[in-house]
């Protein structure tokens, strides 16, 4: 574990960014996890598996996009 850049205010924002980006991510793939036993439960085939699968699609694609909202534009003022 690295230590907070509390003497480089500059290095803030990104720092920030990039631990809630960690967050998110983490968020999403447990998400998708909870999906994916649902899906196995629900049996293939069934209304409830393909729901399942189109949310579980839906996350990935979101987990896998660029953190847009955390970029140095968005993220202490820069950019």
């Amino acid at each position: 574990m690295s230590p907070l850049p509390h003497d480089k205010p500059e290095t803030l924002g990104h720092y920030a960014g990039t631990v809630l980006a960690r967050v998110l991510d983490l968020s999403l793939t447990r998400q998708v996890a909870g999906l994916r036993g649902q899906m196995q439960r629900a049996g293939a085939g069934t209304d409830e598996a393909q729901a399942a699968f189109a949310e579980m699609i839906r996350l990935e694609a979101r987990r896998r996009e660029p953190a847009r909202h955390l970029s140095p534009a968005g993220v202490g003022g820069r950019g």
